[in-house]
């Protein structure tokens, strides 16, 4: 490179010079001004202080043009080109994250106090032929956004003072109602045109999160969280999901919330119901609870049971004692289906079916779907007394008159569960093609995980061992991908046994090794649950012959076990 003869481009360097290139959007000026800091700095010192880049990025020669020797100076010199309404909303867009829609723009920036209105359209059409703002168009609209040096320049233009906290307050207001009106049709036929556009704007609607928590608002925080619960789940947004929801939880513990003992006790009067409105109170009781829920939710997914047993407990107490009656449907039904997978089958039989019967008694058509579905499509298949064929037909007609394919989808699961546990192995096939293929469409991942265990299950019962084989690796992979440990390690136990039914008995039992320890090491005790009879003696009989095959199972990592466990089996039985 010209500004350093000893540069030596090493695979760590490749890496950060794309890095670099990507971060100042491809934009020759810029990456030119960067190569010419190389002469003091490294790639990583320049990555590390791009957050700076206006005042990082000037020409350490006197030889180029005025408006080259600096990147503000090159923006300026487009910038001076706009009139003033242009100036206005070029400055006012910089407070969108990952860009906006018009409706938005409009909605947000066309006025600002005693200011004149904007045309906004027409500014921003200027905007884009004078390369200051992107637009890029989308399947039901168009959508603007700035390249990330071109919005850094713009916010230095956004004044501190009382007229750009409004604008801010006002993007954040406009997200939250956005949010809000999703979350209303997460559950209908335009579910995945929801959550598309809620992924759109998944930039703008952490910058509300982090407006409302800084600025200690529970009441905003908490709506704005459990308005976003389904769509973070569904899109496996897991760890986002968990450190908003964890502090969301923690500024309304510091508020008082939920444990305040009556309305307004605890609250301080910056938050959003005034002292005395004791509706508006118990909304941020109610809201606090459904937090904890959705909390409680993620961690059952993530297969933390206890901590998820735990939040839906005081979920549960919270709804009930706030008059919550939905939300309470739902703790009951997420209390009832951790307990199950604890082990504790009674109580949480017991759960399941007071949330049914609460749900019959709203005449709530949704709840009565969901709670069905969480009362016999989470089982596995295991009943006590006559089969629920007719219960998870019923959540089957009431999701498709709801217009709601994704209950639809986990109805066709418990139907498969089912079906497999009374051995009608072909309609099991059926049901769990049904579902797998919709919750693909629906692009919920870890639905598709359980869908292929239920298939490699099928096909194990069914004498398909290299089915069975080649299913389970594709759930455990899956697992992986989005994150949930708890439920690779349990893959692995699954993977173990199936191999040894395929002949692989060496392979099989290092698997069973590595699980043995994982199990203990990143699920803890508490977590575990029982296992089944065949695991429980595959494990017995394995650990007490202290193969060499079981401690170098014992031996493995995460990681290398995940590597093991996803290659192609032994081609040679035992």
């Amino acid at each position: 490179m010209a500004a350093r003869s000893d540069f030596l481009i090493a695979e760590k360097t490749l890496r950060e010079i794309a890095s670099l290139c990507i971060h100042l959007d491809g934009l020759p000026l810029a990456i030119e001004l960067a190569a010419s800091r190389l002469k003091m700095l490294s790639c990583s010192d320049l990555l590390r202080m791009l957050p700076g880049r206006l005042a990082l990025l000037k020409a350490t020669s006197r030889d180029l043009p005025g408006r080259q020797q600096t990147l503000v100076s090159a923006i300026d010199w487009s910038h001076d080109l706009l009139g003033p309404a242009e100036r206005l909303l070029f400055t006012r867009l910089s407070v969108f994250v990952g860009g906006c829609t018009l409706e938005a723009a409009e909605s947000i920036c066309s006025s600002w106090g005693s200011q004149p209105e904007l045309d906004v359209l027409d500014c921003i059409t200027s905007l884009v032929d004078n390369s200051l703002l992107r637009v890029t168009e989308g399947r039901r609209e168009s959508r603007f956004w700035m390249l990330e040096t071109i919005q850094e320049y713009a916010l230095t233009k956004l004044a501190a003072g009382p007229a750009t906290e409004a604008l801010k307050e006002r993007h954040a207001a406009y997200y939250l109602a956005l949010a809000e009106e999703g979350a209303g049709a997460l559950h209908g036929p335009d579910q995945m045109d929801w959550l598309d556009r809620l992924e759109r704007e998944y930039g703008n609607l952490q910058a509300a999160l982090e407006r409302y928590l800084g600025s200690g608002r529970p009441w905003e925080v908490l709506r704005l969280c459990t308005a976003l619960e389904w769509f973070w789940y569904r899109y496996a947004h897991f760890s986002d999901a968990r450190r908003w929801l964890t502090a969301a939880l923690k500024l309304a513990t510091e508020r008082g919330l939920p444990a305040a003992s009556h309305p307004g006790a605890s609250l301080p009067a910056s938050t959003t119901p005034t002292p005395g409105d004791e509706d508006g109170w118990r909304q941020v009781q109610i809201a606090a609870g459904r937090a904890l829920r959705a909390l409680a939710w993620l961690l059952m997914v993530q297969g933390e049971w206890p901590q998820a047993k735990d939040s839906y407990q005081e979920s549960l107490a919270t709804a009930k004692r706030w008059g919550d009656a939905r939300g309470e449907v739902l703790a009951l039904s997420g209390l009832g289906v951790a307990e199950r997978w604890l082990g504790e089958r009674s109580a949480g039989s017991g759960h399941v079916e007071a949330a049914v019967q609460l749900a019959r008694e709203l005449r709530d058509p949704l709840s009565i779907a969901l709670s069905l579905i969480w009362a016999y499509s989470t089982t596995g298949g295991k009943y006590s007394g006559e089969p629920p064929l007719a219960q998870l037909e019923e959540a089957l007609e009431l999701a498709r008159r709801l217009g709601d394919p994704w209950c639809v989808a986990h109805a066709f699961n418990g139907l498969g569960d089912l079906l497999t546990e009374l051995g009608d192995y072909k309609s099991a096939r059926v049901n769990y093609e049904k579902a797998l293929k919709s919750f693909r469409e629906l692009s919920d991942d870890w639905l598709v995980a359980w869908q292929l265990e239920g298939l490699a299950r099928v096909s194990l019962l069914d004498g398909d061992c290299e089915g069975a084989v080649r299913t389970t690796q594709e759930s455990l992979r899956l697992f992986d991908e989005i994150g949930d440990r708890a439920n690779v390690v349990f893959m692995m136990g699954r993977l173990g046994m199936v191999l040894r039914r395929a002949g692989c008995r060496a392979r099989a039992t290092s698997i069973l090794g590595a699980f043995e320890r994982l199990e203990r090491e990143i699920l803890g005790a508490a977590n575990r649950g029982a296992h089944s009879p065949d695991l429980a003696a595959a494990l017995s009989t394995c650990k007490e012959a202290a193969s060499e095959s079981w401690a170098a199972g014992q031996a493995m990592s995460y990681a290398q076990a995940l590597a093991y466990s996803l290659a192609s089996p032994d081609a040679g039985k035992e």
